[in-house]
């Protein structure tokens, strides 16, 4: 039987690191690298990329969202559910990394810490537990409406620098698609349990 060469005491325990990590910050977050884009010196490329960080804290909770939830189905429109679901953070995932890419292209950093986009997003944060199939699709369609919401005032104040962003205008055609699927099929299973027996 063979003995461990680590003693107890030299595991460490699961609390925040006090110490620094090695290295040093180049960048803050919410600066912009200059580069030859003829853009004024950072101001208006500052101002999208933080409306950007927004977007995209949003859009990565909803993302996980819908992962969370597809790993919950269990209930007669399994299959269907399941398949609406993973469509859905299928296109999620494509915006992300449309407007990681995009805030890239500013000379901005992507937030992709867990805990940066957890302090950021808007969205409420949803329980652990397991819970009914309408209740998913509640929490489905708020958080649609919190990302619509930011999107579309995103892109007023983005307007105000002089420009236009197409992947905010992806980002609303998105979620407004999937709004709409997700409303006629909270409308279709209601039928269905209304008439079991319909053809």
């Amino acid at each position: 039987m063979t003995t461990s060469m680590i003693s107890c005491t030299h595991i460490p325990t699961r609390r925040k690191a006090v110490l620094p990590l090695p290295g040093h910050e180049t960048q803050a977050l919410d600066a912009t690298r200059t580069h030859s884009l003829p853009w004024d010196r950072g101001t208006c490329r500052a101002g999208i990329v933080d409306y950007l960080h927004q977007l995209l804290a949003d859009t990565v909770t909803l993302r996980d969202m819908y992962a969370m939830h597809r790993r919950q189905v269990a209930d007669p429109a399994f299959h269907q559910r399941y398949l609406l679901f993973d469509r859905h953070f299928a296109g999620q995932h494509v915006l992300v990394e449309d407007i990681s890419e995009r805030v890239q292209t500013l000379g901005g950093i992507t937030i992709d810490a867990t805990h940066a986009i957890t302090e950021r997003t808007l969205i409420p944060r949803v329980h652990n537990g397991f819970a009914e199939a309408s209740t998913h699709l509640s929490r489905l369609l708020q958080a649609h409406e919190i990302v619509l919401v930011v999107s579309r005032a995103t892109a007023h104040e983005i307007s105000q620098f002089g420009t236009d962003e197409p992947t905010v205008s992806d980002v609303i055609r998105t979620n407004e698609s999937h709004v709409w699927s997700l409303v006629h099929f909270m409308a279709l299973e209601n039928t269905m349990t209304e008439y079991p027996y319909s053809a």
